[in-house]
């Protein structure tokens, strides 16, 4: 009777841990937390509602937790900037980039392609260059091989190369104001100083992040 009590004891006590475990995962997943592909800021994605998102079915299939964070589409091309938020992969998922022309798809990363740089001395051919992906097939500066902590950014090829850019960032900006539930809460976050400092790096964003907070409440040009 009494190894039945200590068996009946334990198996309780085994119970309660699976149950105590299995809740401590739940309100893990609930509390899942990701950085958002184009300004960085750490957001509850139960709280934040950024759109699911289908991709074309030339493209690599995205599965259910599939959100859009920018999308631009012009006669010749569709650009998106995409994350997983499977909260499972909670602080361990990165954005990608996605071209799509005609039958053709092609992904690259989204922290390369929002890193271009507009050449200081301009562009020396605005228009013979066919529209594409920014910074897709770009040489790769020596420094990105230099360390893991090391400044790595490609320079715009074209006018147009950087205008695809910064319409995508402009979209990522109306989309995040949809998904934080307005202009207000949205403001709050992108344009305190330590997100203003972190995207100094990516100059484009720069840009238009200084715009867009220099003009509460104001349209994005």
């Amino acid at each position: 009777m009494r190894v039945k009590l200590v068996h009946l004891f334990v198996c309780c006590a085994l119970l309660m841990s699976f149950a105590e475990a299995k809740a401590q995962a739940g309100k893990a997943k609930q509390n899942a937390v990701f950085d958002d592909p184009i300004f960085g800021i750490s957001y509850d994605p139960s709280v934040v509602k950024y759109e699911p998102v289908s991709l074309p079915r030339q493209c690599p299939p995205g599965g259910r937790f599939l959100r859009l964070f920018a999308h631009v589409k012009t006669e010749q091309s569709e650009y998106y900037i995409v994350m997983d938020t499977n909260p499972a992969d909670s602080g361990d998922t990165f954005g990608a980039a996605v071209w799509v022309q005609g039958s053709k798809c092609r992904v690259a990363d989204s922290n390369w392609v929002l890193s271009g740089v507009p050449p200081k001395e301009g562009y020396n051919n605005n228009g013979g260059v066919e529209e594409r992906l920014p910074g897709i097939d770009a040489p790769v500066p020596k420094e990105c091989n230099s360390g893991p902590d090391e400044l790595c950014y490609y320079t715009l090829r074209s006018a147009g190369e950087e205008a695809i850019l910064r319409s995508l960032v402009k979209d990522g900006f109306q989309r995040a104001i949809k998904a934080y539930g307005g202009y207000a809460p949205f403001s709050k976050k992108v344009c305190s100083h330590g997100t203003e400092l972190h995207y100094s790096l990516y100059p484009v964003i720069q840009q238009e992040l200084q715009k867009f907070c220099s003009n509460p409440g104001g349209p994005i040009k």
